[in-house]
């Protein structure tokens, strides 16, 4: 329900995948829905047959994708992006301060992006 979403809330999707688009709807088309709503895409390539460019493409940034060659990397990787999202929400806190608003949220943009 729309009515019970914190509108503070920053919202991170973590995507885990071999990349092979054998079922369901265009990956693509979903992804740059679920940017234009606001969220943040990390996407993590799994196995040798992963589909790097296409993963890169559903990553909010081509940096936001990362690749295990094994399973063993996973927990390395997810590591890697929780530091990440640390630092996002410090820069949009930061940031928010600055410009006087309120919540994470409003002060989050493309910018904010880290490499």
């Amino acid at each position: 329900d729309p009515a019970d979403i914190r509108r503070e809330a920053v919202w991170v999707m973590i995507v885990l995948s071999d990349g092979q688009n054998n079922a369901g709807r265009d990956p693509l088309a979903a992804a740059a829905a679920a940017r234009a709503a606001g969220t943040i895409i990390f996407t993590i390539g799994l196995g040798g047959d992963a589909d790097a460019n296409l993963l890169r493409q559903i990553a909010s940034d081509p940096g936001y994708y990362y690749y295990a060659p094994t399973p063993d990397r996973l927990a390395e990787i997810y590591l890697a992006i929780a530091g990440r999202i640390r630092r996002l929400l410090a820069l949009a806190d930061k940031r928010a301060s600055e410009l006087g608003v309120a919540g994470t949220e409003a002060a989050l943009g493309p910018d904010l992006l880290l490499p």
